[in-house]
């Protein structure tokens, strides 16, 4: 199970002072430089990223060898996978670049990482000066590292069980770990319902107060129509920046792709997109395009390089909460079919070469 940084958001919010040992704490980061990774960025800014989010929560002016992100309050309990990152002239040139620090791997160097109450010490790596690095922080941090995963069942029973071991074995090693109830999450839709319900209950009961637990909650609760709503009760924005759905006028037949900008698949599928849409738009065929893209002016910039004469609709914060409630969109472009009573036929990954032909027989079925 490969599992990318999802959209999640894990919003912080400061309030009145409380005791070290308040859980929503979230503590200090200590990042140590070098001698010559101190002398090329003194003075310069330090930025923490949540990567969710792909906003700043914090900077630190670099006075001292040593840069120090300050403990403070947040909202609830959620990990939060972030990056630090600054600005540095290389050959005349102003580069965005991450911190980067080693953990037990000598040859890897990382930039992500979780943090929560727990402190975070970072010996930082120099890329131009190859010194002692190595990093210390939250529990968090040590699956993903690792590249811990668990695994999804199949159609064989035999190497279901195997897989069933395997995903206790993991969860029992790492029992408060948010980036395995992610994958769990993420993937929810391969498992058995009273499966993930069994796996649920291996977590620590502290992981009861994270988002993704309650999001998975709300899925057990009504499984039935997860990837199979008609998502018109969903608030996009369009190109000129304005609120819009997806339509509800009745089609033959209504294909909802979503893509981004980023996604060479999604990209390269777009000509047969065309051909379906010249070939059957007149006969009752009907394609909206939906973009998780983060960036609203790369996807503008993409628009405007495509030409899609369809609808182009965008994703935004509240989009993606109830994108991610509802459907399993871990890889795109997907691809969501409905008839004329905006029912789902069928759903895929990718750009399959016989989808022409399927269009082509229901809309002559429809006639």
């Amino acid at each position: 199970m490969k599992v990318q940084p999802f959209i999640f958001t894990f919003l912080l919010f400061l309030f009145g002072c409380k005791s070290k040992q308040d859980p929503k704490i979230r503590g200090e980061i200590k990042i140590e430089l070098t001698n010559n990774m101190f002398n090329r960025l003194k003075g310069t800014y330090f930025y923490l990223y949540e990567l969710s989010s792909k906003r700043v929560i914090d900077s630190v002016l670099v006075k001292d060898k040593v840069v120090l992100f300050k403990a403070s309050v947040a909202k609830n309990t959620n990990p939060i996978f972030v990056k630090v990152k600054c600005w540095e002239f290389r050959n005349g040139i102003k580069h965005s670049l991450p911190i980067g620090f080693k953990y037990k791997a000598p040859n890897v160097v990382y930039s992500h990482f979780y943090i929560d109450k727990s402190k975070t010490f970072i010996k930082a790596f120099d890329i131009l000066n190859n010194e002692e690095s190595f990093f210390e922080g939250s529990s968090q941090n040590v699956p993903f590292f690792l590249n811990i995963e668990l695994r999804y069942p199949g159609k064989d029973s035999i190497k279901n069980l195997v897989i069933r071991k395997h995903n206790i074995n993991i969860i029992k090693q790492y029992p408060n770990s948010d980036i395995l109830l992610l994958q769990l999450y993420s993937y929810k839709e391969y498992f058995p319902i009273d499966e993930l319900k069994y796996l649920l209950n291996k977590f620590d009961t502290q992981v009861k107060d994270f988002d993704l637990y309650t999001r998975m909650q709300t899925y057990l609760s009504d499984p039935i129509d997860f990837n199979k709503k008609y998502p018109s009760f969903i608030p996009f924005e369009n190109f000129e920046g304005k609120t819009e759905t997806v339509d509800i006028k009745i089609q033959k037949l209504h294909l909802i792709v979503f893509w981004a900008s980023w996604c060479g698949p999604c990209r390269k599928e777009i000509p047969e997109l065309l051909k379906l849409y010249n070939n059957y738009s007149k006969k009752g065929f009907k394609i909206t395009s939906i973009s998780i893209d983060t960036d609203r002016q790369l996807w503008k910039n993409a628009l405007m390089q495509e030409n899609m004469p369809w609808k182009q609709l965008l994703a935004i914060d509240d989009s993606r909460q109830l994108l991610d409630k509802n459907y399993a969109i871990n890889a795109i472009p997907k691809s969501f079919l409905f008839d004329d009573k905006n029912k789902l036929i069928t759903s895929f990954k990718g750009f399959d070469s016989s989808f022409g032909g399927k269009v082509k027989m229901l809309i002559e079925v429809k006639k």
